[in-house]
């Protein structure tokens, strides 16, 4: 009789009455329900009072017994309520798609520098490349703090997530937003197209997407398939962490995520460890792809796959030019004690565009750099 009462709705109360001294009291609440909440002990109390008034010979001092049951909370736990694919994975995507239009305002910048030789400038004035890529993370890095907490005002502000702990919020948004940083800087050294470059947050979001909703479907929200692959994939980490904020929240278990409550039971815990590791794991990436050694080792081996053999190489690698030629033939022998290596004779100095143009107006520059 009782079973309309929603299990969202902390004041629903509905009283069953069984017979004339007999009444079950449902109480539509969940974790947070008490038997000693107000509305509830309230409630018990005005309907006692009204049996005892309507029974026959009622008398003020006269004790009469009642049976009552009183189903105060209902025991709330992951098999007995399932949230919504719509609660859960809707918010989701559509937080993952609206991170990947920011990616634009990173990916630009830093494909616009590698494609104009920009990058290669800074390299050839002595600015190492773990320098010059690091730089574009920290910066972005420091941009996701305000970013972070505007998406943390808007999900309150409009009723995402309003029982959860917003420091929780905002620091799942902004491991999000670095680990993206990271992975994006890293990503564009690869990309020889601006077009490519602009288009390349929206075809990785659409393949997460794919991957995330498709376990969420298929298994769940909470599922350690999408914690594994976070560290490799932030927008995996993004949804994730939307979905489990969602279905602790008002349209699912209706509790909220407190830290040192079911922060780790909620499995958020294990998202952030995952999102730190996916943070570090592509910093490393980028040094890794920054540092001389490794370079010189990747060409080792495609030098050793280009002659077909894995063996009997000389550590020492001959530069060549594109018609396989080594460059050392390209050059004269040095004479003993010269102090000219190469002289360069009618050279044009273009200036990087900037407010600072009026410095090749008073002097003109020799330059000779890089070579």
């Amino acid at each position: 009789a009782c079973n309309f009462i929603s299990s969202a709705a902390r004041e629903e109360i509905c009283v069953y009455f069984n017979s004339t001294n007999e009444y079950t009291l449902y109480f539509g609440g969940k974790y947070q329900s008490t038997p000693f909440q107000s509305s509830l002990a309230a409630a018990q109390y005005a309907i006692d009072t009204a049996i005892l008034e309507m029974s026959d010979g009622y008398d003020p001092d006269k004790v009469i017994d009642i049976e009552m049951t009183q189903q105060a909370p209902r025991f709330i736990d992951k098999e007995s309520i399932d949230p919504s694919l719509l609660v859960t994975l809707v918010p989701a995507l559509i937080h993952a798609f609206t991170t990947a239009f920011m990616l634009i305002f990173l990916v630009g910048p830093v494909t616009y520098e590698k494609l104009n030789d920009v990058t290669r400038s800074f390299l050839l004035v002595g600015v190492k490349m773990r320098t010059y890529l690091m730089q574009w993370v920290v910066y972005h890095s420091l941009n996701s703090i305000l970013i972070a907490g505007i998406m943390t005002v808007i999900w309150i502000y409009w009723r995402v997530v309003t029982l959860s702990n917003a420091g929780l919020l905002f620091v799942s948004h902004y491991l999000g937003l670095v680990q993206l940083n990271a992975v994006f800087v890293l990503l564009m050294q690869f990309i020889e197209k601006e077009e490519l470059a602009s288009g390349m947050p929206f075809l990785t979001v659409i393949f997460s997407c794919g991957i995330g909703a498709a376990i969420i479907v298929l298994v769940s929200w909470d599922s350690v398939i999408l914690t594994i692959l976070t560290p490799f994939n932030p927008f995996i980490g993004i949804i994730q962490y939307n979905s489990i904020y969602c279905a602790y929240d008002v349209n699912g278990y209706d509790i909220g995520i407190e830290l040192g409550n079911n922060f780790a039971e909620s499995g958020l815990l294990g998202n952030m460890i995952a999102q730190i590791i996916g943070v570090v794991f592509w910093i490393i990436m980028i040094l890794l792809y920054a540092s001389p050694k490794v370079g010189l080792w990747v060409a080792k081996m495609v030098l050793r796959r280009a002659a077909g053999t894995n063996s009997g190489i000389n550590n020492e690698i001959s530069e060549v030019d594109d018609d396989g030629e080594p460059l050392e033939k390209l050059f004269e022998p040095l004479p003993p004690k010269a102090d000219v290596l190469i002289s360069v004779r009618d050279m044009e100095h273009t200036y990087y565009p900037g407010l600072c143009n009026c410095i090749k107006k008073e002097r003109p520059a020799e330059v000779i750099k890089g070579l």
